[in-house]
């Protein structure tokens, strides 16, 4: 009798003490998420991945020291296998109040291009898990109560989500759990969704000397959680070239802050450490996250043949091109970039990003061939379209660069030859600071438009041949430019 009273008494002492603590959400708790594994956030978000392959983990120990019992853990694999396709699949822990989730997910993005400065992503996460029950710590382990029986079965979810972005806008909207399919195990509880959104805005900024993988990124998000309050939150995130910090609130979590470095262009690694602002998470030990991502393959994907532009001539521009190689001495290949401004014939330099360029070739009042122009104007010969006309004598087509990024395309309107790139942009806004930027330091910087992938090329110098071209991106321009470089050739 005394000791069925002595357990009673410790039974409902022991429940009164674990009611006081604050209770854990059955969530991932991945709202602190921006470098490494976004899509666990909002499955669209796969497509933020630059490279072709990346290796990532994140870990998270929840109100707890760093151990070797974390409360999270996610590791995957993704490949990024075209410029609007992603997939991947990982493995994850993760523990809630009652239950220990083991299995793997799967994820796929796809994104819609619908202009220049519009685009709506769509994902799609597939967790596949065996959920257990914890042992309770509670209760010793001759008693049993109803309601408190051990459950283990195999639950799948479909976690599906949109990302849609207008020019520095994006607008996410996510489920972790929209459906959920369970097999085996006595659990037959109601299926609770959660569901969060976001709005972020991307600010671009030149640090380091260059724009590349360099911006600050607020963002506002919602999460609901049945059984809880809404989470509201703010995540700032730094991201340069070499190093990353963010900082953020979480009404329930508390604030947060964490950074990071970015190695070789390839290793990203960083840590952050999150505490209770208000009670009762006040009183609970700060949570601490750690991240790890190997990124490797091309930066650029190379599209598909068939989005590979054909060369249309627009017979106008033709018709200037014929005038103007019956004009013009063609200079050697060699001397293409210096060339001799033949007699009676002015070279004018002006931007080259414009497609179709005007032509006109006049000799002190020349007589007509054809129709006579009204009002003839002083000789004017643009220097790309003289370079467009002898462009058919580039060199080294057969040939590509070796330990240098390379990508090649046929596009209508634009001189064959090789570019040295510096940056793509896909907004004229953010083009034009950097073109401004780079002039400001001495750069004659160009672009031209590729349609099939609507994206701006900024280059900083042009070569008729693969040899000077290498020459140029390995020297840094003659250690004028301390960024990546690398070559586009357009061919004829």
């Amino acid at each position: 009798m005394q000791t069925k009273i002595t357990s009673i008494l410790f039974i409902f002492t022991t429940l009164f003490t674990y009611s006081q603590e604050l209770p854990l959400p059955w969530d991932l708790r991945q709202h602190n998420l921006s470098v490494v594994n976004p899509y666990l956030w909002n499955p669209a978000m796969g497509l933020q991945q630059q490279k072709e392959h990346r290796l990532s983990n994140w870990t998270r120990w929840q109100w707890q020291e760093v151990d070797g019992d974390p409360t999270t853990i996610f590791a995957n694999y993704s490949y990024r296998f075209s410029q609007n396709d992603v997939a991947g699949a990982g493995y994850f822990q993760n523990n809630t109040p009652i239950f220990q989730h083991k299995g793997g997910v799967f994820n796929y993005a796809h994104r819609f291009v619908t202009d220049q400065d519009l685009s709506l992503s769509v994902g799609m996460n597939i967790f596949a898990f065996n959920r257990q029950s914890l042992q309770s710590p509670i209760l010793p382990p001759d008693i049993d109560l109803p309601g408190l029986s051990q459950t283990d079965e195999f639950v799948v979810h479909l976690a599906p989500g949109i990302y849609f972005q207008a020019k520095n806008w994006g607008i996410g909207l996510a489920s972790e759990n929209l459906l959920e399919f369970v097999s085996g195990g006595d659990d037959k509880s109601e299926h609770d969704v959660s569901y969060f959104g976001s709005v972020d805005y991307t600010l671009p900024l030149t640090l380091f000397g260059t724009q590349e993988s360099t911006y600050l990124q607020p963002r506002a998000y919602i999460k609901t959680l049945p059984g809880y309050d809404a989470q509201l939150g703010l995540v700032a995130l730094l991201n340069t070239s070499k190093f990353w910090a963010q900082g953020g609130f979480n009404n329930y979590y508390g604030i947060s802050g964490g950074a990071g470095i970015h190695l070789f262009e390839t290793i990203s690694i960083g840590a952050l450490i999150e505490s209770g602002t208000d009670a009762p998470a006040d009183s609970e030990d700060p949570s601490f996250e750690l991240y790890a991502a190997i990124q490797l393959g091309k930066k650029h994907q190379k599209p598909s043949p068939e989005l590979e532009e054909e060369v249309i001539l627009n017979p106008e521009i033709k018709e200037d091109e014929k005038v103007v190689a019956t004009k013009v001495e063609t200079p050697k290949p060699e001397t293409i970039e210096e060339e001799t401004k033949p007699e009676n014939v002015v070279v004018k330099t002006e931007p080259k990003n414009n497609p179709q360029l005007k032509l006109e070739q006049v000799t002190p009042q020349p007589k007509p061939k054809t129709q006579p122009k009204p009002q003839p104007k002083p000789t004017v010969v643009e220097k790309p379209v003289v370079e467009t006309a002898v462009a058919t004598t580039i060199q080294d087509l057969d040939k590509k660069p070796k330990n240098i990024h390379f990508e090649e395309a046929k596009i209508a309107g634009e001189k064959p030859g090789y570019y040295i790139i510096a940056n793509v942009f896909g907004t004229q806004k953010y083009l034009k600071l950097f073109k401004e930027d780079m002039r400001k330091k001495g750069f004659d910087a160009q672009s031209f438009y590729r349609p099939a992938r609507k994206l701006n090329y900024v280059y900083l110098e042009y070569h008729t041949s693969l040899e000077a071209a290498e020459k140029a991106v390995r020297s840094k321009l003659n250690g004028k430019y301390s960024q990546k470089l690398w070559i586009y050739r357009i061919n004829p």
